[in-house]
């Protein structure tokens, strides 16, 4: 059995071979003492990180440039068809079905606007590929919501609203709700 200063002698040479390892005393008793270390990121650790996280990442950024093709083919009975190895199938249906964008005084058009404009300009010119607007708010009696107007237009259904209320725009309150006939709103739209 050792004696008291033997211990103590044996537990200062402890402490001083773990201090040079980077140690501290945070606590120390007579036989005991309690050493602390700040943690360090393993090395080995960060670089496996940095390799699985940064580099896939950057080579994603650089290998992402270009450009994408798509081909538009118009056959006999003049259906629309769209191909690409760069797009996947519901990319392409995804064109598809988008409307051009038509800017008009600084302002987009909504679709409903787009097709009212093109049957004033001659014909209606609405391509197979489009989806009636119409058909998304209309009811059996051929009614217009002040949001589905709103939505169409692109404004808020408030100043929906206040072109029902000064007589800009024809349409009847029922209950809590306006509502607009379909061909007054095709009227307004010609305005």
């Amino acid at each position: 059995m050792k004696t008291f200063d033997e211990r103590l002698a044996i537990l200062n040479n402890e402490i001083i071979k773990q201090q040079k390892k980077g140690w501290q005393i945070a606590n120390r008793n007579d036989l005991t003492c309690q050493l602390i270390k700040e943690k360090k990121p393993e090395i080995i650790v960060v670089v496996i990180l940095f390799l699985l996280f940064v580099i896939p990442g950057l080579l994603y950024l650089i290998l992402m440039k270009g450009s994408i093709t798509v081909y538009i083919e118009i056959n006999e009975e003049g259906e629309v068809k769209y191909s690409g190895k760069d797009l996947s199938p519901y990319e392409l249906d995804k064109l598809k079905t988008e409307y051009v964008d038509t800017v008009v005084n600084g302002r987009k058009l909504s679709p409903y606007e787009i097709e009212m404009r093109e049957k004033a300009a001659g014909g209606d010119k609405k391509t197979i590929s489009q989806t009636p607007f119409m058909s998304q708010t209309t009811n059996a009696l051929g009614l217009l919501t002040t949001s589905a107007i709103a939505e169409g237009l692109k404004i808020s259904e408030e100043e929906v609203i206040k072109l029902i209320t000064t007589d800009q725009l024809k349409g009847k309150k029922i209950g809590d709700k306006y509502f607009v006939r379909k061909e007054d709103f095709d009227e307004f739209m010609k305005k």
